[in-house]
């Protein structure tokens, strides 16, 4: 009998990546790949599984309990998205079963009616108990949806970015003074592209001096070229941060190169850059599914992506994060993602007027000894959609600037204000009103969301 372990390996073929687009707006490229000396100077060697080895089963025996325990943890439907999470839980925890469990299913001619291909398990097996060792059990990329055999190809690439040591940024000393609105997405069409240029102004005129890029991973980044151009024309300073995904696709199906290299064609033309926006936000519900665990990014995955923005621009501040939660389910749960060198965080869930000012403040300066930067939302969240408040477009601009000016003087370093009310990742984005994205928002066109009363 050949070297091999063997366990059950999920058989969905089906289930592979979601394949992005990526949009077309004068790219200045035919096509955006990473080959990039410094992403192959920062990239670790490749990922083996040649060190795990298994001693060769030949003799013939009853299973104990305990094979037949852990063979039942790893019996259900091929199909089950919870395969891999088993199997890693499964092998660091019982790594002795393994021998026994090979020789049990050797010696069983098919599993409910499907023969065995102990090649193909004993490779899958191997691979999931070397991720157990790099990713570690509670990992955030190791309790993916994709964590899968199926994709162990793009798997493999993650476990050499995570099996690298990233030393810490050096901190950069944050810009005071800032008024910043949000968000630009990638502009896709001339009128896209056109509509933000009216924001833009729009914004300006109540001075605002800064503005925040989103890159999701179904964005180009380079459509983003010319929209920077515009802004710093106009003096705004231009920041960025990655927002994750638009949609369920997990941000690990991104092959880990694609993400290094966009992360440094933005970070060479910006000013700043923001860890955990939108779906990155730490303490993030994925999915959408209240049984899916909650966002909080691997420290592995965080080194690679300072690496990357520093990379290319070994100047440019960074903005850590820090999320409070006020709802019943999680009452007083922070999540944060402080990394040594950061310039300041941002606060998020402390800019509405329900929120008293001067205690936030103090809550976050016992607690916190960066600067700090606020998020801004206005009256409430979904202020122009889910809730409401029939107040006029002045009114509740005048509403943000308030807050702003609050904060500021209770010693905020500087504010980052929604040009929307946080509408876009909700049920209420089905005809636009409410969006954050400067390409499709529309505080230019005076009474567009509450018409002005004589």
């Amino acid at each position: 009998m050949k070297k091999m372990i063997a366990v059950l390996v999920l058989a969905c073929s089906t289930v592979g990546f979601a394949q992005t687009t990526q949009p077309v707006f004068t790219p200045q490229t035919p096509t955006f790949t990473p080959t990039e000396a410094a992403f192959s100077a920062a990239t670790p060697a490749s990922f083996s599984t040649s060190s795990v080895t298994f001693s060769e089963t030949t003799s013939q025996f009853t299973p104990s309990s305990a094979v037949f325990e852990a063979t039942a943890q790893i019996e259900f439907t091929l199909s089950s998205v919870k395969f891999s999470r088993k199997l890693a839980d499964f092998t660091t925890r019982s790594a002795s079963y393994v021998g026994q469990i090979a020789s049990f299913a050797a010696s069983q001619a098919t599993f409910k009616g499907s023969p065995y291909n102990l090649d193909n398990l004993a490779e899958q097996v191997v691979r999931f108990i070397r991720y157990a060792e790099v990713f570690g059990r509670n990992s955030d990329i190791a309790r993916r949806r994709l964590f899968l055999p199926v994709n162990v190809d793009t798997l493999d690439k993650w476990a050499a970015v995570y099996s690298r040591t990233y030393p810490p940024i050096a901190e950069v000393q944050l810009p005071t003074g800032l008024r910043m609105v949000s968000e630009l997405r990638a502009p896709t069409s001339d009128v896209e592209y056109e509509n933000f240029t009216r924001e833009l102004d729009y914004f300006a005129a109540q001075k605002y001096n800064a503005l925040l890029l989103a890159w999701y991973m179904q964005d180009d980044p380079r459509n983003f070229d010319k929209a920077i151009t515009y802004a710093k024309s106009k003096g705004f300073k231009v920041w960025f941060a990655f927002g994750g995904s638009i949609d369920a696709t997990d941000i690990y199906a991104m092959d880990p190169s694609d993400y290094y290299n966009s992360l440094q064609h933005l970070a060479k033309q910006c000013d700043g850059f923001i860890l955990g926006w939108r779906q990155t936000n730490p303490g993030t519900v994925l999915y959408g599914n209240k049984r899916t665990h909650n966002y909080k990014p691997d420290a592995q995955f965080i080194g690679y992506t300072l690496a990357a923005v520093r990379g290319v621009n070994p100047n440019i501040p960074v903005l850590g994060n820090l999320q409070f939660f006020h709802s019943e389910a999680s009452k007083a749960s922070v999540w944060k993602i402080v990394p040594e060198g950061v310039s300041g965080i941002v606060a998020f869930n402390f800019g509405v007027n329900t929120v008293n000012t001067e205690n936030a403040m103090r809550f976050l300066k016992r607690t916190e000894t960066k600067k700090i930067a606020v998020q801004v939302m206005g009256e409430r969240y979904f202020y122009l959609t889910g809730r409401p408040n029939n107040r006029t477009d002045a009114a509740n601009r005048a509403i943000c600037r308030a807050i702003e000016d609050r904060y500021i003087a209770a010693g905020a370093a500087l504010t980052i204000t929604d040009a929307g009310d946080f509408s876009d990742f909700s049920e209420f984005t089905t005809d636009g009103r409410g969006t954050s994205d400067l390409r499709k928002s529309r505080w230019s066109q005076t009474g567009s969301y509450v018409k002005e009363r004589q």
